[in-house]
């Protein structure tokens, strides 16, 4: 227990827009040999110094990790999703971290697939028979644990959505997915759930300042959650720093040598 260098972190982080997510998961690249699928378009939040490409192929990304050791690839169907799990499994010594930015967005290219394979012309997700959500909600399964079972660390992003208890009135705060199972399942595979948030704070002379914190600890009223307890409730949106200590203050050994966590 003392020694866990050998770890691979399974973590989902999710939270309304502009709290920080995609920044902190792209600045892991610092330090990790990692790999971000832009899912959701964020890349202008990333940094700039960060190899950014469209997806064309698997062979494109694993050359394009000889010659740089992180980058953000730029995923427009779900068929590109798969694409990528499959060279990721074959390459599994390529990159230490991959990203997926984020699974509120991929969960709707799923939709787009699903939908496309329908004998009718569908416009609205909501018409979808009910073959159609079956068959949506068994490929986003299927897909979410591969990415989660590969011999790498493994962020997830989502944004954030809400449900009312109206007997009791109160609020619960969840990952953004369609299914009324979805999310608690989702939550359920992962080691470490981070809820995204800003946090006002008014000054004296009348100003206001915002401050971005990740909550790893649920205060009763989202999910949250770390296995192991090696996080605060609180920490600042510092992925490389919240690795360092699940992590054990310890860099990642080669990927070859991780064991599945």
């Amino acid at each position: 227990a003392g020694d866990r260098t050998g770890w691979n972190i399974k973590m989902l982080l999710y939270g309304a827009s502009d709290t920080g997510k995609t920044y902190a998961t792209s600045r892991l690249s610092e330090k990790y040999r990692t790999l971000i699928l832009d899912v959701e378009g964020g890349h202008l939040s990333a940094p700039t110094d960060l190899p950014y490409a469209d997806f064309t192929d698997i062979g494109e990304v694993v050359r394009l990790s000889d010659q740089y050791p992180s980058a953000m690839v730029k995923v427009d169907t779900w068929e590109q999703t798969e694409q990528i799990l499959a060279g990721l499994r074959r390459n599994p010594e390529r990159f230490e971290v991959i990203v997926v930015d984020s699974l509120t967005e991929l969960q709707k290219r799923c939709a787009d697939f699903v939908k496309s394979k329908q004998t009718t012309v569908i416009k609205e997700l909501d018409t979808l028979t009910q073959q159609g959500w079956g068959s949506l909600f068994e490929k986003f399964r299927a897909l979410i644990r591969g990415y989660r079972d590969l011999r790498s660390h493994i962020v997830f992003t989502a944004l954030e959505q809400y449900e009312t208890d109206d007997q009791v009135g109160t609020t619960r705060w969840m990952p953004y997915l369609d299914g009324k199972k979805v999310p608690f399942e989702v939550v359920g595979w992962m080691d470490i759930v981070g809820h995204a948030i800003k946090k006002e704070q008014r000054n004296q002379d009348g100003t206001t300042d915002v401050k971005r914190i990740f909550r790893f600890v649920s205060n009763g009223r989202e999910e949250a959650k770390v296995r192991g307890g090696f996080l605060n409730q609180e920490e600042e949106p510092d992925l490389v720093r919240i690795f360092e200590k699940v992590l054990g203050g310890e860099k990642n050994g080669n990927s070859s040598n991780v064991q599945q966590g």
